[in-house]
């Protein structure tokens, strides 16, 4: 199906300012709109010490973080059942699970990615990470420990436990439909390494890719996005 190049403009001004609104507005009225999805991948150094851990393990002497094993996979079912199907897998092929326990259970889990060099596949993007850094996915607090300080108790734990391990950065991907993740990321001094979008329509799809101050880059129409790499994150 032909595509006006006019709605192909309109799709790359919206995608280029980041007008989410618009775009809604286009998917309305001009075009159908198959699928809008807009990410960031956010970054953070780990070359520094955290004292805001201590003070976290001194207020939540209740909590302990470890790795689970296969025979925690049916307890990670039962808690976290979102990507059920998922986790023997991961496991299988060397990715690790931090999970952060109270007195009552799992109160939360990140997997966690580790090679000498990643490659990560996000809505049609292949970003290859900087070397030796670790990807964080997949995280989850259940809702009753939300507000309890228990995502920066599992991330801070996370952050020690990669820099045990000489890894110099650690990376994540934050979804425009959650500003929550987004904030909480940047409190952890979290910085946003590129932004990525795909724009599906019937006849084909728009890519855009663009780092912090940069110049983004576009791919219209193509079966696939190009290939990235991500810069390594710099002190605050």
């Amino acid at each position: 199906m032909h595509v006006n190049p006019i709605v192909w403009q309109r799709l790359g001004r919206y995608l280029r300012t980041g007008d989410m609104i618009a775009l809604g507005i286009l998917a309305g009225r001009a075009v159908r709109i198959v699928q809008l999805d807009h990410v960031m991948i956010m970054g953070r150094p780990l070359s520094w010490p955290d004292p805001e851990l201590q003070k976290l393990r001194a207020g939540h002497g209740e909590l302990r973080t470890r790795f689970a094993l296969p025979a925690d996979l049916d307890l990670l079912k039962a808690t976290f059942p979102h990507y059920a199907g998922e986790y023997a897998k991961r496991m299988q092929q060397g990715d690790r699970c931090l999970l952060l326990e109270g007195g009552s259970g799992p109160l939360a889990f990140t997997w966690l990615k580790l090679s000498p060099q990643l490659v990560i596949k996000e809505i049609g993007f292949e970003v290859t990470l900087p070397p030796r850094a670790a990807w964080g996915y997949d995280t989850f607090v259940v809702v009753e420990a939300r507000r309890a300080g228990a995502f920066a108790m599992l991330m801070y734990e996370v952050f020690e436990e990669l820099r045990r391990q000489a890894v110099p950065s650690l990376f994540a991907t934050i979804t425009h439909t959650n500003p929550e993740s987004f904030h909480a990321h940047a409190r952890l001094q979290y910085q946003v390494a590129m932004t990525l979008s795909r724009v599906q329509v019937p006849g084909g799809r728009l890519y855009r890719s663009r780092p912090p101050g940069g110049r983004a880059r576009y791919a219209a129409m193509a079966s696939r996005a190009p290939g990235l790499t991500i810069v390594a994150p710099s002190l605050p």
